[in-house]
């Protein structure tokens, strides 16, 4: 199948542009003129292979998304036809985007639901999203499940922004620890060396060790530079198999600080999400298919899975959690009175909120053990860089 580039006219003057694929060109032509459209340029874009791989390429930013649901939500709230609000938002957002709006339009004027359509970009649209809409259209209430999806994006999207704020302190003493690092190997203990053996220097056994490593590092770089990328490249084919991936997922849980920040982060997409799709009228085995398809912790979608057919077998969400022992008994608990009570939706957004509380109290508690220590290594890395060099020109003056 090729993809064609359209633009066209309505029979009530209205111009159009979009994508349609098909075998041959003559086939584009017959199948736009069976839409009654006036065609005024027909363009054989590429292979749809090709095509999509493009449309992975063209970057959609999280923002653009937002802002798109955001607007969309707003419109057809006011009652605008879909295709209308469509191309309303086409010409006012950026190309990427309007590109996939155009594919979007064209799918519903071609007779496919909005849900069908947004299918042809999973690069663009997430699973989360695409069940959401597809709720929203078969309950009636699309803006009003676009609205909800938007603003928990902006929360993810501010939760994310806080997280990555409190790691850049660690990555920037990281880098300088690095960037020192390279500077001495490569640019000071060179000279230092040079100096010494036109002095003759007697050297202590610190500075020898050190001058030592870094005339090998130096000299054998491409040594490290080999066995740095064939760890990266193991890792990677190590964590791509299922066995690699299931057993890293496991140690990065238990390790102390970091395995309960991830913990808790993975609990709040958790629990957050099944209070969105829940909601918005999607059933709770829906929704944890949808949960466990975005869970990237291979554990937790594990987990999800069983607790899934338990569910399909008739038991509570609270009693298959309860089974896989994911949460703590008063998260639990809290979820059986939300089923009891029939607000179950309402009571996972009360466990969402004050796990992402905890995520970001268990955050700021790791930063806090990180910073002092970073500091304190990069002290006696420094330290003793500064200690080998001085202590011999400090002996090679008091000789004179």
């Amino acid at each position: 199948m090729k993809v064609f580039l359209y633009q066209a006219v309505k029979e009530d003057g209205e111009r159009l542009q979009g994508v349609v694929e098909a075998r041959t060109k003559q086939q584009a032509v017959d199948i736009l003129r069976g839409k009654r459209l006036l065609i005024t340029s027909l363009e054989d874009q590429e292979s749809k292979m090709q095509y999509q791989l493009s449309m992975r390429l063209s970057h959609v930013s999280q923002t653009d998304i937002i802002h798109f649901t955001r607007q969309f939500a707003s419109m057809i709230d006011a009652g605008l036809p879909m295709t209308s609000a469509l191309q309303l938002l086409q010409k006012k957002t950026k190309p990427a985007m309007s590109k996939v709006i155009s594919d979007v339009s064209a799918g519903i004027e071609g007779g496919q639901t909005l849900y069908k359509s947004m299918q042809s970009h999973p690069e663009v649209f997430t699973p989360l999203y695409l069940s959401l809409v597809k709720a929203g259209e078969m309950a009636g209430v699309l803006g009003e499940v676009l609205t909800r999806l938007a603003e928990s994006m902006e929360n993810q999207r501010e939760f994310t922004s806080k997280v990555k704020s409190s790691m850049m302190y660690p990555a920037i003493v990281t880098l300088a620890m690095i960037g020192v690092g390279i500077i001495m190997v490569f640019f000071v203990m060179p000279k230092m060396s040079s100096l010494y053996e036109e002095f003759d220097a007697d050297l202590p056994i610190m500075t020898s060790i050190v001058l030592g490593v870094s005339e090998f590092i130096r000299v054998k770089w491409y040594f490290f530079l080999i066995i740095i990328a064939s760890l990266v490249a193991g890792a990677v084919w190590w964590l791509k198999s299922p066995e690699g991936k299931k057993q890293f997922d496991q140690v990065t849980l238990k390790i102390p600080y970091i395995g309960e920040l991830l913990d808790k982060v993975i609990s709040t997409t958790v629990i957050s999400t099944l209070a969105l799709l829940i909601k918005s009228g999607v059933s709770i085995v829906d929704s944890l298919g949808v949960v466990s398809q975005i869970s990237s912790n291979s554990v937790y979608r594990n987990g999800i899975e069983k607790a899934t057919t338990t569910v399909e077998k008739g038991m509570t969400l609270s009693s298959s959690f309860a089974r896989e022992a994911f949460f703590p008994d008063a998260v639990i608990q809290m979820m059986s009175v939300g089923e009891e009570t029939g607000r179950l939706d309402e009571m996972l957004d009360r466990i969402a909120s004050q796990y992402e509380k905890d995520s970001l109290l268990a955050l700021k508690a790791l930063t806090s053990a990180i910073e002092p220590a970073m500091i304190v290594i990069l002290g006696i890395g420094v330290g003793v860089m500064v200690i080998s060099i001085i202590v011999p020109i400090y002996n090679l003056t008091s000789q004179f």
